[in-house]
């Protein structure tokens, strides 16, 4: 027979056939402010991938931040 003991803090996990909860705050954004003081044109941004040169990051396979 299944442990059916009720949903206390020592015992998080769900009675069998239910799902969990919410139990509070997952993840939170945090953007920062940006100013822009130039743009690219539509030919260079779509190259790049973005308009704004602030954005803009070159990618190398393997390379890290």
């Amino acid at each position: 027979m299944a442990d059916t003991k009720p949903n206390t803090p020592n015992n998080t996990s769900p009675p069998e056939g239910e799902t969990a909860g919410y139990f509070g705050e997952l993840a939170r954004a945090y953007v920062p402010p940006q100013r822009y003081s130039q743009v690219w044109g539509p030919a260079e941004g779509l190259m790049k991938g973005t308009i704004f040169p602030e954005l803009y990051r070159t990618y190398e396979p393997g390379m890290r931040p």
